[in-house]
């Protein structure tokens, strides 16, 4: 904003032209400003001298403003005022993202004072204002400390930076406050001394087999040092402006864990070979564990001859799975032939290379049972929400009014999660219609107490502990079921008939296809054949070239929210499920491409 100043430059405010002067050059034409007036000269009949008025001034001609430029005669009554001006500086704090830093920026407040000088005669005068800047500061400490105090800045305030800023005179940025960074720690480092690729496939140049050496493992002796950790260091807290503590990024120690055939250093630093054979390194959030598997070859059947193989490590079978026998190895497996009536089980992969016939197949673990995850998730939300209410109806129903807990529980369960009901009973009919060596420790009397407590004798509730107790075991077995799926191990057959196939990552069918079959899968399913009667519960993507069949037996498909079910032809009487929502098809379709949003709108 502009202001006019007269105190400023007193002299030049009371400017008046002395028109009248006498000169010796009465010929000449000239106006000139020295000392504070105007001078003119000009011949009685012109030409006359012309003002040109510059900015930041008023000029006046016989008490009228001029801006133009303007002719003058000596009988004219010449004014002119300069200007002055105060621009208002700014600041203002800004505390970094990481809170580290509070940040003063300040603009200066400029005073402008003007003033004109002596100009020479000329027939056309310029009148340009010469003119001082002053620079001052917008704030003073006590504004600035009373600005920090209202942003809660009050941790490494700089005081003799903030007693500065009385004294800026120019464009200028300030830390006024600093925090304390934390002092990250350093990550423990883990150093794997030996080969970690899978075995490979030896070919012989004549195209013989030899089943015994079929494969080239990675071998360690005893002493050798397989596994060297290197200790971290722990980091400190920081502190941000605000008095904010900081907390420095996580430290994750990583514990080694000895195996079979391994022993562990006394630091617990190094894991060393105890025995001869194959290193497997397994990880477990922040366990690290190595064991050595020796391998197992067997030529021929699995059958009254052999007994049951059970084999800390990899197994290869070149012949057939006979009735009633098992096959279960801590590492992959391998069967050339068929596996009828009977039971394979590894905790890596398994290939079948052969058909598959009224057996149970087990890839990871005996838990990876995609379809008790998706119920005993149901349960653990419903469960939650229940005992939210009956909480609830506790604390605000009056004395007289209250219920026994038992009462209650029915109440609740009935008029507001009634579903509860359904899903409990179908949790235990899936978990009374596993196989024995499918079904852990403990779960059928879980599924017991679970349809005892919720379904069967729900007056039987006498206090909320046993409800919260409940709820426990429930997330206890969700966890065990969600773990389970972690460690994807794949399964890999050409036909299966009758069977029961669990695996914590991939099935996939490559020949002819499924018939009466239930498939649970950790990961994706990939049905090459027909898949005709049955369940597919998986975690992934779902491929099927043909489901259902034209007598329209029941065929049921489902897995999770962002997979997708890819059909080429699927018959009547066939649901495809995708999370909740689910498709039922009543007629012949070809072409599928299903996905949640899709299921959505159908």
């Amino acid at each position: 904003m502009n202001k006019k100043n007269p105190d400023m430059i007193a002299g030049f405010n009371e400017m008046c032209a002395d028109i009248n002067v006498n000169s010796d050059n009465k010929g000449e034409t000239w106006v000139a400003f020295e000392k504070g007036k105007f001078k003119v000269n000009h011949p009685s009949q012109g030409p006359f001298p012309v003002v040109v008025p510059g900015k930041n001034l008023l000029f006046k001609v016989n008490g009228e403003e001029k801006c133009e430029p303007t002719p003058v005669s000596m009988g004219d009554r010449l004014e002119v005022e300069v200007i002055n001006e105060y621009q208002k500086g700014s600041w203002s704090i800004e505390i970094s993202t990481d809170g580290l830093e509070a940040l003063l920026s300040v603009e200066p407040s400029v005073k402008i004072e003007r003033y004109l000088p002596d100009f020479s005669p000329a027939e056309r005068l310029h009148l340009e204002p010469l003119e001082i800047r002053t620079y001052e500061s917008p704030l003073t400490p006590d504004e600035l400390l009373s600005e920090l105090k209202k942003l809660n800045i009050s941790y490494g305030i700089d005081w003799p930076a903030c007693v500065s800023v009385s004294n800026i005179k120019e464009p200028t940025k300030i830390i006024v406050a600093r925090g304390r960074p934390p002092e990250h720690g350093i990550d423990p480092r883990i150093e794997i001394l030996f080969p970690t690729e899978e075995k490979e496939v030896v070919h012989f140049e004549d195209g013989k087999v030899d089943f015994k050496n079929r494969f080239k493992f990675t071998c360690v002796y005893p002493g050798e040092l397989l596994v060297k950790k290197t200790p971290g260091i722990q980091g400190k807290p920081g502190i941000d402006v605000k008095g904010q503590v900081i907390l420095p990024r996580e430290f994750v120690d990583i514990e080694l864990v000895s195996g079979s055939g391994t022993v562990l250093s006394s630091d617990g630093n190094m894991i060393i070979a105890a025995s001869q054979g194959r290193p497997v390194l397994h990880k477990y959030g922040n366990r690290v564990e190595v064991k050595i598997l020796p391998y197992l070859e067997h030529f021929g059947d699995v059958n009254m001859e052999s007994g049951n193989i059970h084999f800390s490590g990899d197994i290869l079978i070149s012949g057939d799975v006979k009735d009633g026998f098992s096959v279960i190895g801590a590492g992959k497996v391998k069967i050339g032939g068929i596996v009828s009536h009977a039971t394979v089980k590894a905790e890596d992969s398994i290939t079948i290379n052969g058909n598959v016939i009224s057996s149970t197949i087990v890839a990871g673990n005996e838990a990876s049972n995609t379809n008790l995850l998706r119920l005993i998730k149901k349960l653990k939300d419903q469960l939650q929400k229940l005992v939210s209410i009956i909480n609830q109806l506790i604390n605000v129903a009056p004395e007289e009014y209250k219920y026994s807990l038992g009462s209650l529980v029915k109440i609740v369960i009935d008029s507001k999660v009634p579903e509860i009901s359904r899903d409990v009973e179908s949790f235990s009919s899936e978990v009374s219609k596993m196989p024995d060596i499918l079904r852990p420790t403990g779960l059928t009397q879980f599924a017991e107490k679970l349809e005892n407590m919720l379904v069967k004798a729900p007056l039987s509730v006498k206090n909320i502990l046993e409800l919260e107790n409940l709820i426990k075991d429930v997330f206890k077995w969700y966890q065990f079921f969600n773990t389970s799926q972690k460690s994807k191990s794949d399964i890999r057959m050409k036909y299966a008939l009758n069977s029961n196939l669990v695996a914590t990552g991939n099935v996939y069918v490559t020949g002819h296809g499924c018939y009466n079959t239930m498939i649970n899968a950790g990961g994706r399913v990939d049905i090459y054949g027909v898949f005709r009667g049955g369940e597919i519960y998986a975690r992934g993507d779902i491929y099927i070239k043909e489901l259902g069949s034209e007598v329209g037996v029941n065929t049921r498909v489902y897995t999770e929210m962002n997979s997708k079910v890819v059909i080429e032809k699927a018959y009547y009487n066939t649901i495809v499920q995708i999370d909740k929502y689910s498709y039922k098809f009543d007629n012949i379709s070809e072409g599928i491409n299903l996905d949640i949003e899709k299921l959505k709108k159908s």
